[in-house]
């Protein structure tokens, strides 16, 4: 507790004195260690998720309650199959569309 108050106090001086280049330093130190000490959280807290989410994924896939494309469809919300239809529907079209664009007037015209 009292290194605490310490280190409180002796950057509440550093602030008091923040027209000074050393205060100044002090300050930047603080600032950066502080930025520094966020993204490192901000990562671990990422890796964190992402890991948890696969263990769980993998888990219910081992499990066997479930096949890779259902827990697909519970993670996206896509559905593998109806995807697949739209997928060939869209690739028939382009094979087979090119003359069969309506003509549109120019407005140029």
């Amino acid at each position: 507790m009292k290194r605490r108050h310490t280190l409180q106090a002796y950057i509440t001086q550093a602030y008091r004195r923040r027209h000074e280049p050393e205060s100044i330093r002090i300050l930047a130190e603080v600032y950066w260690w502080g930025i520094l000490s966020l993204g490192l959280i901000i990562v671990l807290l990422s890796g964190w998720v992402a890991l948890t989410t696969l263990i769980t994924t993998l888990d219910t896939i081992d499990n066997g309650n479930t096949s890779p494309t259902d827990s697909v469809e519970k993670i996206t919300g896509i559905n593998p199959d109806n995807l697949h239809t739209i997928i060939m529907s869209v690739l028939h079209r382009d094979e087979s569309g090119i003359d069969t664009v309506p003509a549109v007037a120019d407005p140029a015209l």
